[in-house]
Order: structure tokens, then C-alpha cells, then sequence
């Protein structure tokens, strides 16, 4: 299963993700939009799409993959102007190992895993440590004041 977060101008995006019949997700409502530093509300938001699960959705025409719940939800225009000012990652967890996944865009791809942003919890870490860990990357992301602006941009590292 796979769950995404944006950080975009001090605020993060949660959408509630999906899998398609055809095997990709998409973001979905419900999406929470919360104060990067609120870090109650960030933990209870990342909790509760982790709880959501990914159900399985018919895949949608493409017409309707092109509608960008993010870029609702952040008043944009379009996802391409999310994406501009936004960092992303997400949570992945495959047979109860979870990893995050810092993420970069790629010029040609969209957003595109870091491996230099990967960072893999040994078995039996509770889901309350991988959110809290998230949560310190994107909160010091923040202070940072970083935002992925393309290939050559500044990724927060594991320390």
C-alpha cells in the first residue's frame, strides 16, 4: 500500500489514496490540509489515511485522471502548479515493513522516488513510529524553507 503527503507554502496536503483496477493510484477525497507545524493534527491526518487503506477503484477514464484533487484543495488552477511549489513523499508498506519515500520531479515523469530520500524501518516497527519519523523530515523540510523546483533541487537527507 502507498500513502502520499505534500508540503506546499507551511501547509500538508493527506489526500486518501486509491489503487486502479489497472494497478496505479490515484489521490483521492478525502484530503486533509493541515499546518506543518501542527503536529498533532499532522500525525491524526497521516494516521487516519493510513487507516483508510488503498481500496481498489475501476480505473478511471482520462479525461477524469487529469482532475487534481491537490490542486483543489490548494486553490491552483492545475496539478502542474501544485507540483511547482510543492516537496512530496510517502509511505510504503509491503507485508508490514513500511519505508518513506522523499520524492523528486523529473522533468519528463512527474514525481519519481529519491533513493537518496529512502528510508527503510526493520520488521515490527509500529506505524506510529513511521508517521512520527515522517512527520520530523517534513517538519524540518519546512523550516528549511525547501521546495522541489526540479532535478537540481535540495533534498532534506536522513540523518
Amino acid at each position: 500500500m502507498i500513502y502520499g503527503c505534500y508540503l506546499r507554502n507551511g501547509m500538508m496536503f493527506v489526500p486518501s489514496s486509491v489503487r486502479t483496477e489497472a494497478g496505479f493510484y490515484l489521490n483521492v477525497d478525502p484530503v486533509a490540509v493541515v499546518s506543518v507545524v501542527d503536529g498533532d493534527a499532522l500525525r491524526s491526518a497521516l494516521l487516519a489515511v493510513l487507516a483508510r487503506g488503498n481500496p481498489t477503484v475501476p480505473t478511471p477514464a482520462p479525461a477524469e485522471l487529469s482532475k487534481s484533487v491537490l490542486a483543489k484543495h490548494a486553490g491552483q488552477k492545475s496539478w502542474a502548479a501544485f507540483a511547482r511549489g510543492a516537496r512530496a513523499w510517502e509511505i510504503e508498506e509491503s507485508q508490514g515493513l513500511y519505508e518513506i519515500h522523499g520524492k523528486q520531479m523529473h522533468p519528463e515523469h512527474g514525481w519519481v522516488v529519491d533513493p537518496k530520500q529512502t528510508i527503510a524501518f526493520p520488521e515490527g516497527t509500529e506505524v506510529s513510529a513511521v508517521v512520527d519519523r515522517l512527520i520530523a523530515i517534513v517538519q524540518q523540510a519546512a523550516r528549511a524553507g525547501r521546495r522541489t523546483t526540479g532535478a537540481d533541487d535540495q533534498q532534506v537527507q536522513d540523518q
